[in-house]
């Protein structure tokens, strides 16, 4: 809600969202009638849950639809059109989307049809920041909104001039932070397609032979990783030393990408504030690799320890150690260990259901194909280039989700004004007084 202690400039107001708009909810046809669910791969009619939905995303897929019978007789052929704009009253309040096909919704989503009085992208953002704890109420499986609670969320409405000048202005920062993303998603395609070229040719795209993972270029040797290395197990530390906040992160899977990479957990670090034998800190440029998961992919991740005297490793993880680097490579060892299909061989050497468990030497086990170390080098140099431009594109996305999250407190508050700026509104000022539901 709008914070009590900022007081509302001139020509704004707070207004009921019923005064706004109205919303309709979804239904859920029956799972025991089969002729109400398209089969996978049919055509169907959309029909969304919150888990399809993208915060601020324009929502263009579903993972389940239903048939025309299911449309006629349980949402008598009402389906909310392409640019509706929906939301979450349940279970995840609060998160927002905009349809980018027609499609019918579950009962814990509302579709949104505002008036000419509010903005469309305006609205959006604004029910998207609202602290929703004082009007949700308790449920058996979660939180929820109500009817009466709905119509009474608090709208801040400024002058519908400003209302398209702030959507614009917080549209613009997101269309950017999706050209970064596109960005990062083209680098991560051109490392993939990189490294199945390198790793299968090598560099001078030489003939080939067939390798434990497929064929390898015919001067590369094939040694198993127990005569390179040796692998050792994290340290078990005790769960009622950890904290929120501290001096010693400790790593988990959580902190790997599936394909290699350090990944920082923000919020979710743990902080270990217990006694520990001291060769379980890390240092700058050990490399670790997953040995136990609960997010499928991570097993046979690698990372390379970004920083000396603050990570520690547990026992779901493995420290690469005793390296023989006269004959095997450091950064050539973690790209191949990036690879996908290294990661599924060693994910079938795990055991277990809910969480998957390997081992130092399952992993051992695995063969590698090695050139000459200085073709090893320039092959892991190649690919780190790559690696540092899909980085760039993370630290711009990563800087623009903040400046977003920042502007929009700060524009719905009304602690920065724009209402005196030349900003294009173009893109979102018709987005007043959407069309309402239709029916086929």
């Amino acid at each position: 809600m709008f914070e009590e202690n900022i007081q509302l400039p001139t020509g704004w107001k707070l207004t009921p969202l019923n005064q706004l708009a109205t919303y309709e909810t979804g239904r859920t046809p029956a799972r025991a009638v089969a002729d109400f669910w398209a089969a996978p791969n049919a055509e169907g009619i959309a029909w969304i849950s919150i888990a399809d939905m993208r915060p601020y995303a324009q929502l263009r897929k579903t993972s389940e639809r239903i048939t025309p019978r299911a449309l006629r007789e349980v949402f008598r052929n009402r389906i909310s059109k392409k640019g509706t704009l929906i939301m979450s009253f349940k279970l995840t309040i609060g998160r927002v989307a905009t349809l980018g096909l027609d499609a019918c919704h579950n009962e814990a989503i509302i579709s949104i049809f505002p008036n000419a009085r509010v903005n469309q992208k305006y609205l959006e953002y604004f029910l998207s920041q609202v602290d929703y704890a004082d009007y949700q109420d308790p449920a058996v499986k979660g939180n929820t909104l109500n009817q009466e609670k709905i119509d009474r969320i608090a709208i801040a409405e400024p002058l519908i001039l400003e209302q398209n000048k702030i959507a614009a202005l917080l549209w613009k920062i997101q269309r950017a932070m999706e050209v970064e993303e596109k960005l990062v998603a083209t680098a991560r395609d051109l490392k993939h397609s990189t490294m199945s070229q390198l790793f299968a040719h090598g560099l001078r795209n030489e003939q080939q032979k067939e390798g434990e993972f497929g064929p390898v270029p015919t001067s590369w040797e094939i040694v198993r990783l127990a005569d390179l290395l040796y692998i050792k197990h994290g340290y078990a530390f005790k769960g009622e030393f950890f904290a929120t906040a501290g001096k010693n992160i400790l790593l988990t899977p959580g902190h790997f990408y599936e394909e290699g990479g350090f990944r920082d957990q923000k919020g979710k670090t743990k902080y270990y504030m217990g006694q520990f034998p001291p060769e379980y800190l890390l240092e700058k440029g050990d490399m670790l690799v997953a040995m136990t998961e609960q997010t499928s992919g991570l097993l046979g991740s690698a990372i390379i320890v970004p920083e000396s005297g603050k990570f520690l490793h547990n026992q779901r993880l493995g420290l690469i150690t005793n390296l023989n680097e006269t004959r095997l490579h450091k950064s050539f060892l973690y790209y191949f260990l990036s690879r996908s299909a290294i990661r599924s061989r060693i994910e079938q050497t795990a055991t277990g259901s809910k969480v998957r468990h390997t081992s130092p030497g399952r992993i051992c086990d695995l063969q590698i194909a090695l050139p000459e170390p200085a073709e090893q080098k320039e092959i892991a140099a190649i690919l780190q280039t790559i690696d540092r431009k899909i980085s760039v594109h993370e630290r711009k996305r990563a800087a623009l989700s903040d400046l977003f999250q920042t502007m929009l407190h700060q524009l719905m508050t009304a602690q920065i004004r724009v209402d005196k700026l030349d900003i294009d509104t173009s893109e979102v000022e018709n987005l007043a007084g959407k069309p309402e539901r239709k029916s086929s």
